[in-house]
Parts: C-alpha cells; sequence; structure tokens
C-alpha cells in the first residue's frame, strides 16, 4: 500500500487499517523468504521486524544476475531486525554488521530476540543459498552484541522460543 513494503496495524473490531509511521528511519521491510519477519512483543507494545537500512551501501553481490535468480530481487542493502514502539513510533535497530539476518522471534519475557543469520564473512555465503549454513543468533531487545546459539552444519530456520523461554528447538 502507498508504494513500498512497509508496516500497517489493523484493529480487529472494525477493521480499520493505519500505516506505523516508520518510513525514513529504515528502508523496506523485507519480504524475502529467509530474511523477513514480523511478530508483536509478548507485552504488544512493541514490533519486532526486518529491513533494509538505507544508510547501508548497497550489496555489489546482490546485482549479479545468479543472485537475482535465487529470490533476493528486491533486497539491495543488508537486511537487518528493528523493533518499533507502537505507540510512539520509535525505531530502534537491533543488529550490526554487514550480514542478513531475518526470522526475528520475542523471547517470552520480551528481554531477548532470536533471529537467523548467515555471520560467516563470506559475501558468497552470507547471500547465497548455495551455503545453507544459517545459525539462530540471540540478542538483548534492546540491542548489543548477539550470541549464537546453535553450532551444527547447516540451516537453522524459523527460531521460536519454548514457552518458559529457556531453548529455541532448532
Amino acid at each position: 500500500k502507498e508504494g513500498e513494503m512497509q508496516i500497517w496495524v489493523m484493529t480487529v473490531d472494525d477493521g480499520k487499517m493505519s500505516p506505523l509511521a516508520t518510513g525514513g528511519m529504515h528502508g523496506p521491510v523485507s519480504t524475502h523468504a529467509f530474511y523477513s519477519g514480523l511478530e508483536w512483543s509478548p507485552d504488544g507494545r512493541m514490533l519486532v521486524f526486518a529491513a533494509h537500512d538505507v544508510k547501508d551501501p548497497e550489496d555489489p553481490f546482490l546485482w549479479k544476475d545468479w543472485y537475482r535468480s535465487e529470490g533476493f530481487g528486491n533486497i539491495r542493502r543488508r537486511v537487518h531486525i528493528w523493533t518499533v514502539d507502537v505507540a510512539s513510533a520509535a525505531v530502534t535497530r537491533i543488529t550490526t554488521g554487514d550480514f542478513h539476518h531475518g526470522q526475528p522471534s520475542w523471547s517470552p519475557d520480551g528481554k531477548q530476540i532470536a533471529f537467523m543469520a548467515n555471520r560467516g564473512g563470506r559475501d558468497e555465503e552470507i547471500v547465497s543459498s548455495m551455503n545453507e549454513n544459517y545459525d539462530v543468533w540471540v540478542v538483548a531487545a534492546g540491542g548489543g552484541e548477539p550470541r549464537k546459539v546453535t553450532r551444527n552444519e547447516g540451516p537453522d530456520l524459523h527460531p521460536v522460543w519454548s514457552p518458559h523461554g529457556r531453548s529455541i528447538p532448532s
């Protein structure tokens, strides 16, 4: 709606939709199969989502024809994890670094966010599905240094917290 992909909130009782005014603070919300996600915080006051950062330089690897053929057609910059306070529209970028991040998931207490990323350091691995060594990471909900929680080879995707918040099946 109204151009690039942004976040809208719909009230359940009347179906009224309104945009969450976060534009200009981040780039388009990502719709990529891996590097996307949107989820309410447990207390219902915040959202976590994956979006481009318009301040990041364009990624030259993502302009190559074979990357676009792998489904990266709408990704031109690194995708990061962000939070937004719904009442104030205050936006915070949670992840940093020259990596793509996606599939964010709040811990049950709202203090941490799990996400998946390939933070291996080689551009071909970071952006290509040819190397699916994605890991699950956890970061404080306010940002900080993420902690890697999976160590096996292969894809660890779609992190979901257990109800008590002490484990994340992968």
